[in-house]
């Protein structure tokens, strides 16, 4: 009778503790709302940027600021344009403009995915350009490179 009543008490112990655990677990939280949007102010832009750790997730990020972005949209909310694209700073725009030689490719998934893939990207790179530019004469590469620093800036508008 003493064993099965030592027994029953560690087992409403163990319960408990375990009850307990679950416990832990449970989350509270509370939204509020401040009104609606001020009279007269027209809604603005929205943007999302993601930082490394958020890209390195990026279908779950793709749904978060999808979520985000419906409840933006529906409070009238437009979306900005990419900032990069707009203002022509991507790789491409930046070769296509010939303010870059070359753009480097990176590693699926980012260089900082792949160390080892991106440094054989660069050294191939490196490489490739050295043993170009060491073929020109001194004197030309640098009537080249003058030539490339002034087309810098110039602008042929309409």
């Amino acid at each position: 009778m003493q064993r099965r009543s030592v027994l029953t008490a560690a087992a409403i112990v163990v319960a408990a503790a375990l009850g307990g655990c679950a416990a832990l677990n449970t989350v509270t939280a509370e939204v509020a709302t401040y009104g609606d949007w001020p009279a007269g102010r027209a809604p603005g832009r929205y943007a999302f940027e993601r930082l490394p750790s958020q890209q390195a997730q990026a279908a779950r990020q793709a749904e978060l600021e999808n979520a985000a972005a419906r409840a933006l949209e529906a409070a009238g909310f437009t979306a900005a344009p990419d900032a990069a694209q707009a203002l022509k700073l991507t790789a491409r725009d930046l070769q296509e403009l010939k303010l870059v030689d070359d753009v480097i490719p990176e590693p699926l998934g980012g260089a900082h995915q792949d160390h080892a893939a991106a440094i054989a990207n660069l050294r191939k790179a490196v490489v490739h350009h050295l043993d170009e530019l060491a073929a020109i004469p001194m004197d030309r590469l640098i009537e080249e490179r003058y030539q490339k620093f002034r087309r810098m800036g110039f602008f042929a508008g309409e």
